[in-house]
């Protein structure tokens, strides 16, 4: 830890850009901060209809036949719900039993993921990772202070969610971009970031990645049946899911936002997340800290970064098994693989149940 803080500061001494791109996002969350506080809060619509999803799960939860006659009134919605479920229970009992024999091998002292026999050359280190979070952080405000002066003075009818798809959009490709643009600063080469080459995509690392999936669903499905007993336990109100927004935009998002969202949940944010956390971050701080230390402090920020409380623990396991996953393969499509299988079924599961709760009558 002591060598990271070192290159840190050394960075910020050399490099004076650094610390004036420091400086002004420090600026701008302070601005925003106290400006929020200023203006207070203007979303009692939106909190109203918040609370009209939770009143509308609760009734569900408790009146299980409201869930019947709807239901039966859709019956494609119900054929697809019954697909879902048929697939989710046997994904979870070939869990179990691929689980039972990785406690097999466990016991045996056996390896659970075959190790891979390639090494790659990690050239980048602490500063790198600083750079790149400060170019993130910077370019993101700056092009989202771009997007909303031109909304103000060009595009006054374009919708928001158009705006945010394009900025999403934007920090995916520049994100990708300032990683690849360091490492190759250091004498690396593409491969030693993700771990696989393009022509050749080595068939074996998605299914471990399905594998792994089946293995770890039993145990995250555990965590998070946990946590709602101890929610109703205590009558703890968790906050709602970001998927949430979703849900209360549904019917007035013109349908490729929707779609492009999707595509970004499901496929641009799982590859753009594990070359960062995975493919960038952990064999860096690996270097310094050792396997143990960087798991937990990888798998933290990646738990912190989804911004919901509730849900911090089950993704926490997450970026658990997918930082072992890397250790053990050092191949990003292994991972890539598990993260869009998650993110799917998932975004599946909400989906299929804001059809379920807002139906409205017969297909």
């Amino acid at each position: 830890m002591k060598s990271i803080l070192i290159e840190t500061i050394e960075l910020f001494r050399k490099e004076k850009i650094y610390s004036s791109l420091l400086i002004f996002i420090l600026l701008f969350y302070v601005t925003v901060f106290f400006l929020h506080r200023t203006v207070g809060t203007k979303n009692s619509i939106h909190n109203q209809n918040k609370q009209q999803i939770e009143a509308l799960l609760k009734e569900a939860s408790q009146k299980p036949e409201v869930i019947e006659k709807r239901l039966s009134e859709r019956p494609v919605l119900w054929w697809l719900v019954r697909v879902f479920t048929v697939i989710f229970i046997f994904a979870f009992g070939i869990g179990i039993w691929l689980g039972s024999g990785d406690l097999k091998r466990l016991f045996s002292k056996e390896e659970l993921i075959p190790s891979s026999t390639q090494s790659l050359s990690v050239s980048w280190g602490a500063s790198d990772i600083v750079k790149a979070v400060l170019l993130f952080f910077s370019f993101g405000i700056s092009f989202n202070l771009l997007l909303s002066f031109l909304k103000s003075i060009f595009f006054r009818a374009v919708d928001s969610s158009s705006l945010i798809i394009v900025h999403t959009s934007f920090l995916d490709v520049t994100t990708v971009f300032f990683m690849v643009f360091l490492i190759k600063q250091k004498g690396s080469r593409l491969h030693d970031l993700i771990g696989f080459d393009f022509p050749k995509i080595p068939l074996q690392e998605i299914w471990l990645g399905i594998r792994t999936y089946f293995v770890a669903l039993p145990l995250f499905m555990v965590i998070l049946v946990t946590l709602v007993y101890i929610a109703n336990r205590f009558s703890y109100e968790p906050p709602p899911h970001p998927l949430v927004e979703v849900l209360l935009k549904d019917q007035t998002t013109p349908p490729w936002i929707l779609s492009y969202s999707l595509f970004v949940a499901c496929i641009v944010g799982p590859i753009v997340e594990e070359i960062f956390f995975r493919g960038f971050f952990y064999p860096a701080v690996r270097k310094y800290l050792g396997i143990g230390w960087t798991m937990v402090i990888t798998a933290v920020l990646f738990a912190a970064v989804h911004e919901n409380i509730f849900s911090f623990v089950p993704i926490l396991f997450l970026g658990f098994v997918l930082c072992y996953l890397y250790e053990k393969r050092s191949n990003l499509l292994s991972c890539i693989t598990l993260h869009m299988i998650h993110n799917t079924a998932f975004l599946v599961y909400f989906f299929l149940m804001k059809s379920v709760l807002f139906s409205k009558g017969a297909a």
